[in-house]
C-alpha cells in the first residue's frame, strides 16, 4: 500500500512539476477574477417588480401556440419559482447566479485541461521512451497505470477546488458572504426544493465533476490503447465539442436511442433545474448508470491494452 502511494505521489510530482500546469491553473484563476469584474455588482432592489413582469410576459407566451410541451413545461416551473419566491420574500441573489454560472462555465477549461494531460499520461511515456525505467520498477503494470489514472482525478479534483475556492472568496468579498446561507430555490427532478445556497453550490460542484471525469477517462484510454498524445487529446477535444451538440441535434429529431450515449448522460445538472434531459424519460440514476458503464468500459479496455502489450514494439 505504501509502494502504491508513493506510485501516485510520483506521478503527482510529473503533473504538477510541468510549467503547463501551473499556466492552467494561473488561467482559471484570471478567468475568475475576469468574471467577477464583469458580474453585475448589485441586486436589484425592485426584484419583486421584476419577477411579476417577467410572469406576466411568460403567461402570455403561454398562451399562443408556439411553444412545444418542453418550452412550454419549462416556462410554467419558471412561473411557479417566481410565484414561490413573491409569497415566501425570497429574492434573487447575484451571488447565487455568479457563483453557479462562473463554475459551469470554467468546467470547460478544465475538462480541456484534463483531456490534454490525460493525453500525454501514457503516451508520453512512450514518446519520450521512459516507460521502459517506469516497468523495471516491482510494481504490476496495473498499478502502475492505476496509478496514473489516480493521479488524473487528483489533478482535476484540484483544479476544481481552485475555482471553487477563489470564486467563493471574490464573490464573497463583491456580494457578501452572507448569501452563501441564504435560501436558494431550485428544482430537483421535477420537484421545487428550497435550500440553503451553500449545501446547493457544493451538490454543484460534485455534478459537474462527471464531465471532466467522463472525457478525461476517455483520452487516458485513447492515449494508453494508441500511444499518440495527439491522437488522445485531438479526438478527447472533438468529441468534448462535437459529442454533445450532435446527440443534441439526433434527439431533437426524434432518435430516442441517442440517450445511450455518453454524451447525452455527462451533464447530470440538468435534474437540479428546470431544463429538461434530451429524451424524455432519461432519469437521474439512469444517465449515472450509462456514465458508469462508459467509464467502465473505457478503463478496462485500457487496462487490458497495457497489461499485454508488448513494450519492446
Amino acid at each position: 500500500m505504501v509502494s502504491f502511494i508513493k506510485l501516485i505521489h510520483n506521478e503527482n510530482i510529473k503533473i504538477f512539476k510541468r510549467l503547463g500546469t501551473l499556466v492552467m491553473m494561473g488561467v482559471l484563476i484570471l478567468f475568475v477574477g475576469i468574471h467577477t469584474f464583469a458580474s453585475e455588482s448589485n441586486d436589484d432592489p425592485n426584484w419583486k417588480t421584476a419577477l411579476q413582469q417577467e410572469n406576466s410576459s411568460a403567461q402570455k407566451a403561454l398562451a399562443g401556440n408556439k411553444l412545444s410541451s418542453q418550452e412550454k413545461s419549462q416556462i410554467e416551473e419558471t412561473v411557479q419559482m417566481n410565484q414561490y419566491r413573491l409569497s415566501n420574500d425570497i429574492q434573487p441573489l447575484l451571488m447565487h447566479e455568479y457563483l453557479l454560472s462562473a463554475l459551469v462555465m470554467l468546467v470547460y477549461l478544465i475538462t480541456l485541461f484534463a483531456i490534454i494531460h490525460a493525453g500525454t499520461s501514457v503516451a508520453g511515456e512512450f514518446n519520450d521512451g521512459t516507460i521502459k525505467f517506469l516497468l523495471i520498477r516491482p510494481h504490476s503494470r496495473i498499478k502502475i497505470l492505476l496509478a496514473k489514472y489516480m493521479s488524473l482525478l487528483m489533478f482535476v479534483g484540484i483544479m476544481v477546488m481552485i475555482v471553487a475556492f477563489t470564486l467563493l472568496i471574490l464573490g464573497g468579498f463583491k456580494y457578501g458572504f452572507e448569501g452563501l446561507v441564504e435560501p436558494s430555490i431550485y428544482w430537483e427532478q421535477n420537484q421545487m426544493v428550497t435550500q440553503t445556497f451553500l449545501l446547493q453550490w457544493i451538490q454543484q460542484i460534485v455534478l459537474v465533476l462527471v464531465s471532466p471525469l467522463a472525457m478525461m477517462t476517455l483520452a487516458f484510454m485513447i492515449s494508453t490503447i494508441f500511444r499518440s498524445s495527439s491522437l488522445a487529446i485531438g479526438l478527447g477535444i472533438f468529441s468534448y465539442f462535437v459529442g454533445g451538440i450532435l446527440v443534441s441535434q439526433l434527439a431533437s429529431r426524434g432518435h430516442d436511442w441517442t440517450k445511450y450515449l455518453l454524451f447525452a448522460n455527462t451533464d447530470l445538472t440538468i435534474y437540479f433545474s428546470n431544463m429538461k434531459p434530451l429524451v424524455e424519460g432519461m432519469t437521474f440514476s439512469f444517465s449515472l448508470v450509462v456514465v458508469s458503464i462508459y467509464l467502465t468500459t473505457f478503463l478496462l479496455s485500457a487496462f487490458i491494452t497495457f497489461s499485454k502489450r508488448d513494450i519492446a514494439s
